[in-house]
């Protein structure tokens, strides 16, 4: 039995990339849900899915989609003959003819829908264990290893830093430090980060004959399970 966040986060990063490139190659744009439907009940059998997030970039993405189609309806390349639509706005006649609406149509799904699966495997997929997985168990080298670590425990002290010197800021001043004050600041201590960091790898001796105890999820048989029915359901798709 596959049980909730029981699967490898190195399942989820093959999907991620499984699904987007299915969705390049493919050129139906129902194909293009289908896969995203998939990649979503992935998710939402596998993992707790965070509904939050997922709405609100979809939400944010609205405005983008939009240009984009129409752009695409009125700008295309796609031959303009045959069979139309004709809108009439005040004055102005818009004749939208059917291939530019098709074109128009896949362009802003085979976006959307290779955004979506990309964040949402992204937002489920916890990135340090990823790393240390890929390390012990497909022979990632242990400097780009802890390179990586080290970037995504960065990003975490430059947000927790970047909140720190604006509450400093209000405190002594009763205002609002603005966006652009605090690079400098930020700037000085992202450095100290690198250097500490630096140094702690170094007197620690690391190198690839070096081993550390962390806990990682192991390779199981319902991870090359899942793997393979994702992969049967692309395969299946493109036969068919």
């Amino acid at each position: 039995m596959i049980i909730k966040n029981s699967i490898n986060d190195l399942v989820f990063f093959i999907l991620a990339f499984l699904y987007v490139t299915a969705i390049l190659i493919s050129d139906n744009p129902i194909v293009y849900i289908l896969f995203m439907v998939c990649a979503l009940l992935n998710i939402l059998i596998l993992k707790k899915i965070n509904y939050k997030y997922i709405s609100i970039f979809t939400l944010s993405m609205l405005p983008g989609l939009l240009i984009m189609f129409g752009v695409a309806v009125f700008f295309s390349n796609a031959p303009s003959t045959g069979k139309y639509i004709e809108y009439i706005i005040g004055t102005h006649h818009f004749k939208v003819y059917y291939p530019n609406l098709y074109s128009a149509i896949n362009v802003v799904l085979r976006t959307f829908t290779i955004t979506i699966c990309s964040f949402v495997f992204v937002l489920h997929i916890d990135a340090e264990n990823l790393t240390i997985c890929a390390m012990k168990q497909f022979k990632l080298p242990v400097k780009i290893g802890y390179a990586i670590l080290a970037m995504n425990n960065a990003f975490r002290f430059i947000g927790s830093e970047f909140s720190r010197i604006r509450m400093a800021y209000k405190m002594r001043f009763r205002k609002n430090l603005g966006i652009y004050k605090t690079l400098y600041p930020l700037l000085i201590s992202a450095s100290r980060y690198s250097s500490i960091c630096g140094m702690s790898l170094e007197t620690r001796g690391l190198n690839d004959s070096k081993t550390f105890i962390v806990k990682c999820k192991k390779w199981q048989l319902a991870d090359t399970i899942v793997l393979l029915i994702n992969v049967g359901i692309i395969a299946l798709t493109f036969l068919y």
